[in-house]
């Protein structure tokens, strides 16, 4: 079957939808998954596992060489930067406060509600202030 598809991923992808139709685990397809999740408990135990050692051996997460200075590979980065900036959309669209788990709806014109607008106009200001006194010209 697997040579009808292009690449191996079409593939996969195909197994967890034919998984997901017949109500079971879309990485083992033995076991139902547990409420609200599309695995069953036992493969995200696993993979919790998994994911836990390799940041303890000082790799990403998934198991790749991390970035230099930073603690995920670039493939994992990019995922997390498209993620973070569609949740950001989401919240623009639906006009409340970009900032992680406020819910006050933001103000007219901005993108943050009032308190935090000013916490981070001091951010900005410290940020600067920073700047000035290392010498170095805040962009």
């Amino acid at each position: 079957m697997r040579s009808s598809f292009e690449t191996w991923g079409e593939y996969m992808k195909w197994l967890r939808a034919k998984a997901a139709a017949a109500g079971l685990c879309s990485r083992c397809r033995q076991y139902k998954p547990t409420s609200g999740f599309k695995t069953c408990d036992a493969c995200r135990d696993l993979s919790n596992k998994v994911k836990a050692s390799n940041i303890v051996a000082g790799l990403c997460r998934c198991g790749n060489k991390p970035s230099p200075g930073r603690k995920n590979c670039g493939v994992c980065l990019d995922g997390m930067s498209l993620r973070r900036g569609l949740r950001i959309a989401l919240r623009i669209h639906q006009g409340i406060c970009i900032y992680g788990r406020c819910s006050e709806p933001a103000c007219p014109g901005y993108r943050m509600c009032d308190p935090h607008l000013k916490v981070n106009a001091a951010n900005v200001a410290a940020y600067h202030a920073r700047k000035k006194l290392t010498g170095v010209d805040a962009p």
